[in-house]
């Protein structure tokens, strides 16, 4: 039994170095929704966009859905991922809409949401190096 553990484990130990480091979009959004003045507790449906502007403006990407997401004293987390290339440093807002897990529709949530930088993210747009490696010791194509 140990030694198909144990193999089992070498595969899988194998199939992680051979897979190819895959970079992502995703990040995590919390919120607090309250419903008539009170912390919401339930399940609720919540449809993410993504917007150039606090108002107006063409959403970005696809319309990003969560369904049956948990709240709990009126918090959630949501995992959102609108592509790498939604992103390019130019300021982004969420527009959100929930509804309880299943109702026919949506309640848009006022205002948008901005999307703020984390002080190390600021940093990583002008970094000439990574993990003090400077870029003249990166081999290969360099986006």
């Amino acid at each position: 039994m140990a030694s198909w553990i144990t193999g089992w484990a070498t595969l899988w130990m194998a199939l992680a170095i051979l897979a190819p480091l895959q970079a992502s979009s995703a990040f995590t959004y919390q919120g607090r929704l309250a419903v008539s003045n009170r912390p919401a507790n339930g399940t609720y449906d919540f449809s993410v966009q993504l917007f150039p502007a606090v108002s107006g403006g063409s959403a970005i990407g696809s319309t990003a859905t969560a369904l049956g997401v948990g709240v709990t004293n009126g918090l959630f987390n949501l995992s959102l991922d609108f592509g790498a290339s939604a992103f390019n440093g130019d300021p982004r807002w969420l527009e959100i809409s929930v509804r309880t897990n299943g109702a026919s529709s949506h309640t848009l949530l006022t205002p948008r949401r901005p999307i703020t930088a984390t002080p190390q993210s600021l940093f990583a747009r002008s970094a000439a190096s990574a993990q003090s490696v400077p870029a003249s010791g990166v081999s290969g194509t360099l986006a």
